[in-house]
């Protein structure tokens, strides 16, 4: 009797104890939500209590909930940190040129110690004690590029700059060098020495990239569109230019190119505002793939850093046309990850549309996914999932924000994802959250930066639907 009665005191001892865990969670309290977390910020727990007061932690990215682990900005300090609940500092993030966290990759984040980098987890934990000058994040292969050596030039507005000198090397996910740093450059994720091109296998090992057969037709039909776009761009010719586009581009990517200068402000077939008479001379086509190839041109004759733009061709009707463009801010990325079909074999967890988390997580996927099929006449598949997920209310408001734009000039801007296109490559890091009441938070990084929406949902029969959108 008494080792049952100790067994039970011993089960209810662990229940409350675990029931104290969960409850221990803090939440992040501002005066003023919807504007950008500052340090009249506090952390306060389920009661409302205040446990961290304000002053102490900031910074746009502070982590809304803090169990274990949070993510702050320090008071007095650079930098954005992850600490405990004791408020001891774990270690300090590698901030992106935007001011945010590096992304978590492969289940490991890119950390510093003062001019070196490392890798800690989201546990709190430092994987690989920070030691390169450089280190990329590890690919989905498990293997992650650093450097050694060299030095930064910069360009003459200051905004850019690149590693001259330097030697590329490889290592795996625990800090070992699988590949020495004895390679003289790293181009679209292959290696190069004295041009020589090495790809790399899944064991982490380099072969030699064997390159395809120069495809000859298809760099005259890219370079005859090019030569045409910018004439008739340089003496603004807009009904020569449609005409242009729609004998070399698929009607597709007509359609994107124009969600893409409307979400850049830039011409995505020239990454450029305007062109310039030097822009022909130097313009160059070269194949880089199977179907991939990299336009590049110098913006005038006294500049040696090109612009590089990829794109792909298909044959169609006994031709080459162009039937993808790769947007800014993939940089010099080229490749099938870039599109839509390398997010369907994403993996994720079953949807739950039971939950308010859980439709809002199953819509966005849904929805996103539009967008990154590059259909012909978007804005009509659009307003199928908008009639159907949100109610009168949203509608309207995502027709307010439409028209807004439009009187602006711009055309086609989607109130819910906060911009006039999606990317594919966007697509893994939207997440949501709860705030209070109905409202949730989606967030996604994307076009050089994060955007968030804050969703009110409402109950409709046996589901939800999106009742207003906001910004945070």
């Amino acid at each position: 009797m008494k080792a049952i009665t100790f067994f039970v005191i011993f089960q209810l001892a662990c229940v409350f104890r675990l029931a104290a865990q969960q409850n221990d969670t803090l939440y992040l309290y501002c005066p003023d939500p919807y504007e950008e977390v500052d340090l009249r910020c506090e952390y306060r727990n389920a009661q409302g209590e205040t446990v961290i007061p304000a002053g102490k932690y900031h910074g746009p990215w502070l982590s809304r909930k803090f169990a274990k682990f949070a993510i702050v900005g320090i008071k007095g300090r650079q930098g954005i940190y992850l600490i405990d609940r004791a408020e001891r500092i774990l270690f300090e993030f590698l901030g992106t040129g935007e001011g945010a966290p590096d992304d978590v990759s492969n289940g490991l984040v890119r950390i510093v110690d003062g001019d070196k980098m490392g890798f800690g987890n989201m546990e709190g934990e430092i994987v690989i004690k920070p030691r390169f000058e450089y280190v990329s994040s590890f690919r989905e292969d498990g293997f992650a590029i650093f450097k050694e050596g060299g030095r930064r030039e910069y360009s003459d507005d200051g905004e850019h700059w690149w590693y001259v000198d330097a030697k590329w090397g490889l290592i795996n996910k625990k800090g070992e060098i699988v590949v020495p740093a004895i390679y003289d450059e790293v181009r679209h994720g292959r290696f190069i020495q004295k041009e020589r091109e090495y790809d790399i296998t899944h064991e982490g090992k380099l072969v030699e990239y064997q390159r395809t057969t120069e495809n000859k037709e298809a760099i005259s039909a890219i370079k005859e569109f090019y030569k045409r776009y910018i004439g008739c761009v340089s003496s603004n010719r807009p009904q020569s230019m449609t005409r242009v586009k729609s004998s070399f581009l698929t009607p597709e990517l007509i359609e994107r190119i124009g969600r893409l200068g409307e979400s850049t402000g830039i011409d995505p077939i020239l990454r450029s505002q305007d062109v310039s008479k030097d822009m022909l001379s130097s313009l160059n086509v070269r194949q880089v793939d199977k179907y991939w190839f990299m336009v590049s041109y110098t913006w005038d004759a006294k500049s040696d850093q090109k612009r590089e733009i990829p794109l792909r061709v298909k044959r169609c009707g006994g031709r080459y046309i162009i039937d993808y463009i790769t947007p800014i801010w993939n940089g010099a990325q080229y490749g099938d990850h870039l599109l839509w079909y390398w997010k369907r074999e994403w993996s994720r967890l079953p949807y739950d549309d039971s939950t308010p988390t859980g439709f809002l997580e199953r819509f966005y996927d849904e929805y996103t996914a539009v967008y990154c099929d590059m259909p012909e006449h978007l804005a009509d598949k659009l307003s199928w999932w908008r009639e159907h997920y949100l109610t009168d209310n949203a509608r309207k408001q995502m027709h307010e924000a439409e028209e807004a734009e439009k009187r602006d000039g711009h055309i086609g801007y989607d109130l819910l994802i906060d911009d006039f296109d999606f990317d594919a490559t966007w697509r893994p890091f939207i997440t949501v959250e709860h705030a209070d009441g109905d409202t949730y938070i989606v967030r996604y990084s994307g076009n050089g930066g994060s955007k968030s929406r804050r969703i009110e949902v409402a109950k409709s029969g046996s589901s939800f639907r999106i009742n207003a959108i906001g910004p945070l």
